[in-house]
């Protein structure tokens, strides 16, 4: 590392990085599928040629499992061309999520000898499996699920293999736009491709390799300098989701012990639930990745874009085969990323929260965001919104109130589209889409707010699938640090002739025509007693609908007139001292 120039360096490092989030815009610009364009369910990144991670970027952080796809794909494909392009996303034999998730490789040369890979990973339309769009809540196995893909070559040597890529594609729905869709991820790649090369010939391959090793050993010792400041202990966390799917109003948990001893940490799942009948299990890449973004994002913020192989070398993840975290084929695997991923998650924070509770984000809300599926009456084909406008807030840090409206926990820069997109390409009208008051978990620092968002069926009848829903049970919620509160449950009801007909997450609901589907997202938890948080910033929380009159008396302690909303100083120290003794 002493002979690498630093402004070569930070110049080498940056552009990479850069040219991994030019690949993601390309494609957003490009794509027709609503959940790329619009709501970015994608990840890029850059690997040398022994497959470690160079350069990294995600909208979503279980797509970024690319380090484990590219060393099975060295394993099992016996030779790489230029031009090759190589896909996979089966979670047992290609090292992936659900199979929604496909990961598109292709091999970067020069003067004819291998030197990197590209990736791009994204989240497709459609896989082929018993229901559009892959959260059927009651799969009977993987099958049920999509098309399953090992890694294999869809393009050799510059020249589509038309055969497997025709059988592929003639095994999806929307296999049009899902062509085009690739259209755009096989752009991206060549764009990257283009971009490496020309680094190589502008500094030289010796060069550019000697910036990767200097980029990996910098981000290595800064995640362990990060590790060495945890106290070294052994802390233990849980989380629960509502249930299976399959199994109404049955928990399951997700168990983990940290063990942290100088620069080495162990996250230990093996006492987690067994595996389920139902889609939420997390394949061993996806509890990896998971487990992976609850630390990382717990320390070292500041290397946030550059993280690579260093950052990935010290976590040392056990599980047990069987369970929830680690199930066996062929389980069903379809909502790991938002259920089972998100509990996984959970329990990582609260076990960190034990060592380092003032960096540790308190829960979020769960994720909320039933998928719907019909017949277009204007086109007469199928459609299916993947419906994130639900998703409510995220849960407080020390010092920090809690994001609003964030998306799924976990999800980074998943995007809400813009509810006239929505409009304009599906059967359905927007009603209301407001905050949710008094649905923040309070504390010192509130949960980011959840809302309420309905929508009325201007369609034909269709078909709701609730799977990634979750967090409606209060055994599913958590406190926040420090004595700060847990957040509201969250809600879905179809109001039919008026009246309101709940519903569960992981079901599968039919619609009728006119059905109006209402949404009421919790909040995320708060950190720090409530009884601390600053009455004026409780008075600006009720002015902006956040927080109620009400609420801010019951909650906070802080007194507001009703008409002025005005803080009555007085009467609120003499509340606050009087709750603060009654507990």
């Amino acid at each position: 590392m002493e002979h690498v120039d630093p402004v070569t360096l930070t110049v080498v490092r940056d552009r990479m990085v850069s040219t991994a989030k030019q690949m993601a815009g390309y494609v957003e610009n490009a794509s027709p599928s609503f959940v790329t364009a619009e709501v970015h369910d994608l990840a890029t990144a850059i690997f040398d040629k022994q497959g470690r991670p160079i350069a990294m970027f995600s909208d979503i952080s279980n797509q970024q499992i690319g380090y484990f796809q590219i060393q099975k794909a060295l394993e099992e494909i016996p030779e790489f061309y230029p031009g090759d392009i190589f896909i996979m996303n089966d979670p047992y034999l290609g090292m992936g999520t659900h199979l929604d998730d496909w990961s598109f490789y292709r091999p970067i040369f020069y003067k004819d000898r291998l030197e990197f890979f590209t990736m791009i990973r994204g989240h497709q339309m459609d896989t082929g499996g018993s229901h559009p769009g892959g959260y059927h809540a009651e799969p009977f196995d993987l099958h049920s699920e999509g098309l399953r893909l090992r890694p294999i070559k869809i393009c050799e040597k510059g020249v589509m293999r038309r055969d497997v890529y025709t059988l592929i594609t003639d095994n999806m729905r929307w296999s049009e736009g899902v062509r085009m869709d690739h259209q755009s991820f096989f752009a991206a790649l060549k764009f990257c491709e283009s971009q490496v090369v020309d680094m190589i010939e502008k500094y030289g391959l010796e060069q550019i390799y000697a910036c990767c090793e200097a980029m990996i050993e910098l981000t290595r010792r800064a995640i362990r300098k990060e590790i060495e400041g945890i106290p070294d202990g052994v802390y233990t966390g849980e989380a629960t989701c509502d249930d299976d799917g399959t199994a109404y109003d049955v928990p399951v948990t997700v168990q983990v012990k940290v063990t942290v001893k100088g620069a080495t940490i162990s996250a230990d799942f093996s006492d987690s639930d067994p595996q389920v009948k139902g889609f939420i299990n997390s394949p061993l890449s996806n509890t990896y990745s998971r487990a992976q973004f609850a630390l990382l994002t717990c320390i070292a913020p500041g290397i946030a874009d550059y993280h690579n192989q260093g950052s990935l070398e010290d976590l040392r993840i056990i599980t047990k085969k069987g369970t929830v975290v680690d199930p066996i084929y062929p389980a069903p695997v379809g909502c790991c990323p938002v259920i089972a991923g998100y509990v996984i998650v959970e329990a990582m924070w609260e076990a960190l929260s034990k060592a380092i509770p003032e960096k540790v984000p308190a829960q979020p809300t769960r994720c909320m965001h039933p998928h719907i599926v019909s017949d277009h009456p204007r086109t007469g084909r199928s459609y299916e919104i993947k419906n994130f406008w639900a998703e409510g807030g995220g849960g407080a840090v020390y010092g920090y109130d809690g994001w609003p409206n964030t998306g799924p926990g976990g999800s980074g820069m998943l995007c809400k589209s813009s509810i006239e997109v929505m409009e304009a390409s599906f059967p359905w009208r927007a009603l209301q889409y407001k905050i949710a008051t008094d649905h923040a978990g309070a504390g010192k620092w509130r949960g980011g707010v959840g809302n309420i968002w309905s929508l009325v069926n201007e369609g034909k009848p269709g078909l709701l699938m609730t799977g990634p829903a979750d967090g409606q049970k209060l055994y599913s919620l958590k406190a926040g640090y420090l004595g700060g509160r847990a957040g509201r449950p969250n809600e879905i009801y179809i109001v039919r002739n008026g009246e309101r007909i709940p519903v569960a997450g992981k079901r599968n609901v039919p619609l009728r025509e006119g059905d109006e589907l209402l949404h009421v997202s919790g909040g995320g938890a708060g950190v720090g007693d409530p009884l601390e948080r600053e009455a004026q910033r409780v008075r600006e929380d009720v002015l902006e609908g956040v927080i109620s009159v009400e609420g801010a008396r019951r909650d906070y302690g802080v007194v507001i007139d009703p008409k002025s909303l005005e803080v009555d100083s007085a009467v609120t120290a003499s509340l606050r001292v009087e709750m603060s003794h009654i507990r």
